[in-house]
């Protein structure tokens, strides 16, 4: 572990991190828990994280005990940006707050099944602030925001990601800015039980040669086995008496992953949320559209349904939240994947589904006002691939079009408010 006295010293370390080969970045994301101040706000907790592609900052959520904020900075701005923070000008979102930096360390993080952003990663640690806080332990609420049992729970749900069941009253990197550099060579992406053999899917970004090294948890017929990569799939024979595998990703002699996998585990890391998604999409197709489900064809570019796929996420966003899924006609029927390459207009199904994608990207783009929390991905169900839009609660009312079209979800169906009741809730000045 790196030990750093001077802000010089950061930005060097981060220099470094950042030359290595391989290194890609769009730019860097910023979230940041911050509390208020008379006259400028003080840090609870801000994470930098570096991304291989370019990201939507959320919409800025104020209470009167913390302020959550986030901010993208694209290309190199995050040098001079951090160089400004650690000297006491920490601005997020354009929210100013003081730090006081003494110090900082810098780690690498292998266990890829515990890092924050997927792969394994260089980590900065900066202290930015000496004072502790009184913060209370009372909840978090304000009108048309999510409310939250603390403040620590909404620094690291805000922050990090972190959602525990029950208030943990302690905050992930408390005092500091921490900065998190993926290392994107490659990565264990997934793995999953077939009997006694266990498949890893590998992802690689970088032309290194890589080479996968396992060892059988508890077993006595066989210790260990390396096996050079030279696809995505690897498929493992695991010795009968053996509790798990313990894989290993190296490259020279630099560890990139380190994950392992027990037999009460069938499923793991994307392979798992790709389970649980054709799960909850096997219920929603069979059930029917209804208040948080809607159903959308693949369509041409400029064909009407976009429009409709605009106003329901609106809809969604404005009550609550809801799933759409694109590939499915009105009566939960999967269109297949001829359809999806004939109306992409491509070649291959993994071409089509990138252009749906992108077009998605487009519509959301284009045409809302605001953004809600909006995750997309695709999965294989009943002999297609349909593209899944989960759409969150809008963090900041009204969500509406650059026309100002606002709508609301009732039932089944997509609607502009009718009562005033309705649109002054949407257009309430509460509403951040």
């Amino acid at each position: 572990m790196a030990q750093m006295q001077t802000v010089e010293d950061v930005i060097a370390q981060l220099d470094l991190i950042t030359e290595r080969p391989g290194f890609q970045s769009a730019g860097v994301l910023v979230s940041a828990a911050l509390t208020p101040g008379d006259t400028a706000a003080m840090p609870i907790s801000v994470r930098a994280m570096y991304c291989g592609s370019t990201q939507q900052a959320r919409s800025r959520a104020e209470y009167g005990s913390v302020c959550l904020v986030e901010e993208w900075l694209p290309g190199r701005r995050i040098v001079s940006w951090l160089e400004r923070a650690l000297r006491g000008h920490l601005v997020v979102d354009g929210l100013q707050a003081r730090t006081s930096f003494s110090g900082a360390c810098a780690d690498y993080v292998t266990t890829t099944k515990w890092s924050r952003t997927g792969w394994s990663e260089f980590f900065i640690r900066c202290t930015v602030r000496a004072e502790a806080l009184q913060l209370g332990n009372g909840p978090v609420i304000r009108a048309g925001l999510p409310p939250y049992q603390d403040v620590a729970t909404a620094a690291n749900d805000w922050v990090f990601g972190l959602q525990p069941s029950q208030p943990i009253n302690s905050i992930v990197h408390d005092r500091e800015l921490a900065v998190l550099v993926p290392d994107m060579r490659a990565r264990v992406l997934s793995g999953q039980w077939r009997r006694s053999q266990l498949t890893v899917n590998v992802e690689t970004r970088h032309g290194s040669q890589l080479e996968l090294q396992a060892i059988f948890v508890g077993s006595r017929i066989e210790r260990e086995r390396r096996v050079a990569v030279s696809q995505q799939s690897i498929h493992i024979d695991v010795p009968v008496d053996a509790r798990g595998v313990r894989v290993f990703l190296v490259t020279g002699d630099s560890l990139l992953s380190d994950v392992e996998f027990t037999r009460r585990e069938p499923a793991f890391g994307l392979e798992k949320e790709r389970q649980l998604a054709s799960v909850q999409a096997t219920q929603d197709l069979d059930a029917g559209e209804g208040q948080f489900v809607e159903f959308k064809p693949f369509v041409r570019k400029a064909d009407a349904k976009e429009t409709e796929f605009v106003e329901t996420v609106i809809a969604f966003a404005n009550s609550g939240g809801g799933r759409l899924y694109v590939g499915v006609t009105d009566r939960g029927e999967v269109q297949g994947d001829a359809e999806l390459r004939k109306c992409s207009g491509c070649g291959s199904r993994d071409e089509g589904l990138k252009a749906v994608l992108g077009r998605l990207d487009e519509l959301l783009t284009e045409r809302l006002k605001s953004h809600p929390p909006i995750e997309k991905s695709s999965i294989e169900l009943n002999g297609g691939t349909i593209v899944v839009v989960n759409v969150g609660a809008a963090t900041r009312l009204p969500c509406s079009t650059h026309g100002n079209d606002i709508f609301v979800r009732t039932g089944a169906t997509n609607r502009r408010p009718e009562t005033e009741y309705e649109l002054r809730r949407l257009l309430s000045p509460r509403n951040p």
